[in-house]
């Protein structure tokens, strides 16, 4: 866009802090980095990552188990579209809300989606419980 209007400000209005990109958007700003890390850092442990093509390979595979692999998905799906959401906003001049608020949103989400999943099979009826134990933000509370 810049190419077409020279005065447009590339720079990321979520931190301010870098040109916006797809890898700086998510995650690699300390922003939307640090909401990813309080909702899936517990469940990923070590393979934690927010370099967006190390995010996408990771993501790609199965992973450690199926409902893992469902959570880690799921979140990271809904974790794009809360922030690409809250990017907009802002770009329209709407009340910025701030990354605990980000966070409960996708938290809320990924709870509602396990609970509308319960009966389906027996990997989904651990879902929740593997959301609650390893999700950050339940143990800040």
């Amino acid at each position: 866009m810049q190419q077409w209007n020279n005065s447009i400000n590339t720079t990321f209005m979520l931190c301010n802090d870098a040109p916006e990109s797809c890898a700086h958007l998510f995650f690699g700003c300390r922003y939307s980095g640090m909401i990813w890390r309080n909702l899936v850092e517990g469940l990923m442990g070590d393979e934690f990552n927010v370099d967006w093509s190390e995010l996408i390979a990771i993501v790609s595979k199965s992973w450690l188990t199926p409902i893992k692999t469902f959570i880690l998905r799921y979140t990271l799906q809904t974790t794009l579209y809360t922030i690409w959401w809250e990017r907009n906003a802002r770009i329209h001049r709407e009340k910025p809300r701030d990354m605990k608020s980000l966070t409960k949103i996708v938290d809320k989400n990924v709870r509602l989606k396990l609970l509308s999943l319960k009966g389906r099979g027996n990997h989904y009826e651990e879902g929740l419980i593997t959301w609650l134990g390893d999700n950050k933000t339940h143990k800040q509370k």
